[in-house]
């Protein structure tokens, strides 16, 4: 991922005025989780569980290439999809796909930087994720049209959603 530093802060708010949110992100050691909660104020009693998988080809193309395919179950909670571009240029994104339902521009604050990003996320339908993670659906059936024609837009050439294979992350929120 090609991420800028802080000390952008000129590109920082050209991307923060063309985005549809910011996100700040951080990463919290396991000896650490209590205190930060604490801090912030946030009740892990009531954080929902999740399973997210990520997809790529064994040697991260898509990665390389900027692109995140991502599918997550989420406990009592609808199923979503999401194709992401990471970085994008918002300018350069068209009107069309930006009045696409489900389709939103971000910008994503770390520590170290920050990166605009571009996402077209869909809901599968009920138990489709489990269904495609042991391999009775194809990846593919997890995305929506928009979504798959989005994927190939960015994608290296000939690959397709179902050439990928999954890894998996737990998290909760």
């Amino acid at each position: 991922m090609s991420m800028t530093a802080l000390d952008s802060p000129q590109l920082l708010r050209e991307l923060v005025g063309a985005a549809d949110s910011v996100e700040l992100k951080l990463c919290v050691a396991d000896s650490q989780v209590q205190p930060a909660s604490a801090a912030l104020r946030i009740d892990l009693r009531s954080a929902r569980p999740r399973q997210i998988f990520y997809l790529d080809t064994p040697d991260l193309t898509l990665n390389r290439a900027g692109l995140i395919v991502r599918v997550r179950r989420i406990y009592r909670r609808t199923d979503d999809s999401v194709i992401k571009l990471r970085p994008a240029a918002p300018r350069q994104l068209g009107a069309d796909l930006r009045r696409q339902k489900g389709f939103k521009v971000e910008v994503d604050v770390m520590p170290d930087g920050f990166v605009c990003s571009a996402s077209l996320k869909g809901r599968p339908a009920a138990g489709a994720i489990a269904q495609a993670v042991v391999g009775r659906l194809p990846w593919s059936g997890l995305f929506t049209a928009e979504q798959r024609r989005f994927f190939s837009t960015y994608a290296p050439d000939r690959l397709t959603l179902d050439d990928l294979s999954a890894c998996w992350a737990r998290s909760w929120r």
